[in-house]
């Protein structure tokens, strides 16, 4: 997963740091 993460980073130019950052924010979104 991480791996695939980076690579996704990679493609859209930002760090996995933001990417978690993002996708912890849709998860937390999505619960409420």
């Amino acid at each position: 997963m991480i791996t695939s993460l980076d690579k996704e980073a990679k493609h859209l130019g930002v760090t996995r740091q933001s990417i978690i950052k993002v996708w912890l924010a849709e998860r937390l979104e999505n619960r409420f």
